[in-house]
């Protein structure tokens, strides 16, 4: 079981197909304040639901994707809102967002939804046409967020 010898890391970088790690039941990451997640890896939504759960300071969330399209995948919203979202997570950054698949959008809004002390969100995607970066840019600033700092910055680069 890796997860299980990684509780005192500060920073987690995964980059191994989830299908191959068990996640250890009752885990917390109470050490941890950054985590890489890669999204083109099969049940990596998943993953990163185990993994905000069991982090309660995590404080930079990055999601690294890749230029090519990947498969469509099913996120399931979790039932609570982590405490890492609600008290601690201040930067949210998530390398070659698409914005095309809808359960993407849904990951990205419940972060800037529930991310009370959120405040920087970067988004960055290769070759971007204007109009997409527009529409981009307008659906994740028409999302409520519960982060109360006024100078959020929500960046698409």
């Amino acid at each position: 079981n890796i997860l299980a010898s990684f509780d005192s890391f500060k920073l987690l970088a995964l980059k191994i197909p989830p299908s191959e790690i068990t996640f250890p039941t009752g885990s917390i990451f109470n050490q941890l304040v950054c985590l890489e997640l890669c999204t083109y890896r099969v049940g990596w939504c998943n993953l990163l639901t185990a993994m905000l759960d069991s982090s309660p300071n995590l404080r930079v969330l990055k999601l690294i994707g890749q230029k090519q399209d990947f498969e469509d995948f099913v996120w399931t919203q979790p039932k609570n809102v982590p405490e890492c979202l609600l008290l601690h997570l201040e930067t949210f950054v998530w390398r070659f967002y698409k914005g095309r698949l809808e359960d993407e959008k849904e990951v990205a809004k419940y972060i800037l939804r529930n991310a009370s002390c959120l405040k920087k969100a970067v988004f960055s995607k290769l070759s971007i046409i204007p109009e997409e970066r527009v529409e981009i840019v307008k659906e994740l600033e028409r999302v409520v967020r519960a982060s109360n700092t006024s100078n959020l910055n929500i960046i698409i680069n």
